[in-house]
């Protein structure tokens, strides 16, 4: 069996588990930590394997310990034992970079040191050590609980790095949400109102292909866009309404409204009390387009308004009482939520 370690958006260990072992039936998840997992199978993983997961690592040695240094953890790598398990994963691949990182930070170690585990590796892997361009990385990690490890990383360098427009959410975390919600094919009709640059629909589409999909975002400009995007008329409905009035959207026709409204972050105009109003009439509209039963995800940083809003609702307010109500997450260092709610009936 291979261990790997996946790190993955914070505030989501309640359902990583199953997800986990729902991608790769034969995995055994071996611990959560706080924003990672480790898990081992018999499988060749590769980060396309598990989408929700922001990095992944094959683990080449792992420590119960946080209070070691990593001179003495370089020390104990047992190079003569790794280089079986390394290569199913060094395929192509001819430089690398050894990084060390502790509690989260990027660490400068002695060069001696980095100079004699490089030589180890490159002995090991065949791979040449190249600080500047190298895609392949090697970590040494030491973490806050009594973890740490040495692992290859599998999540290749800059592949995670594309430029992504303010405010736009990580492929991964929009998965995390959707699972989140309880997402399923049976989830016929579903709808982002505030779509702005089309991350969520776009990975609603990949994962269910079935559903029709409502794409909305007040700004013309960026309703164009996505209307050249999402160009499936059969599919997609793309359009540039106010998220509080979908008139286009006929009454309990929607099953799932997963979305990422303003949280003020980026327009000072946005008041707290217009942020407030704002939510209570997109729960509004909401309750209105929603069949009964039918669930909605949103992710915020305006905590306090948005709850405000929910238990203003209707419809909604019960939902506050739900395991799965509000899962505190961090978004780019921003502290936010992700809120499951359920129309009553």
């Amino acid at each position: 069996m291979i261990l790997y370690a996946g790190a993955f958006a914070a505030g989501f260990e309640k359902i990583i588990s199953s997800l986990i072992t729902e991608a790769v039936p034969d995995a055994s998840v071996e611990r959560v930590e706080s924003a990672l997992v480790l898990f081992s199978s018999a499988d060749i993983l590769k980060e396309e394997d598990l989408p929700f997961i922001n990095t992944l690592y094959v683990c080449l040695s792992v420590w119960n310990t946080n209070t070691v240094s990593f001179s003495d953890l370089c020390r104990q790598i047992p190079y003569s034992t790794l280089h079986n398990r390394l290569t199913p994963f060094l395929g192509g691949k001819k430089a690398y970079r050894l990084r060390f990182s502790r509690e989260n930070q990027f660490c400068s170690v002695d060069k001696n040191l980095v100079s004699s585990v490089e030589k180890s590796i490159t002995k090991l892997s065949g791979l040449a050590p190249d600080r500047l361009n190298a895609k392949t990385e090697f970590y040494m990690v030491i973490r806050r609980e009594n973890l740490s490890f040495f692992a290859l990383k599998l999540t290749e360098k800059g592949s995670s790095e594309k430029l992504y427009d303010k405010g736009e959410l990580r492929p991964e975390t929009v998965r995390l949400m959707l699972y989140a919600s309880n997402a399923s094919e049976e989830d016929y009709v579903i709808c982002d109102p505030f779509a702005g640059s089309g991350a969520i629909p776009r990975q609603i589409t990949k994962l269910y292909s079935d559903a029709h999909i409502y794409v909305n975002d007040i700004d013309a400009q960026r309703s164009l866009q996505l209307k050249q995007e999402f160009a499936d008329a059969q599919r997609f409905t793309v359009t540039a309404y106010d998220a509080g009035l979908l008139s286009h959207i006929e009454k309990s026709s929607v099953n799932l409204i997963v979305t990422d409204p303003p949280w003020g972050s980026f327009d000072s105009s946005l008041t707290k009390e217009g942020l407030c109003l704002l939510y209570k009439n997109m729960l509004k509209e909401f309750d209105r387009i929603l069949i009964p039963g039918g669930r909605v995800s949103v992710l915020t940083g305006a905590k306090t308004e948005f709850e405000d809003a929910v238990s203003s609702s209707v419809c909604f307010t019960k939902s506050r009482k739900g395991d799965n109500f509000r899962t505190d997450i961090l978004i780019n260092g921003k502290k936010a939520a992700v809120y499951c709610l359920t129309k009553e009936y």
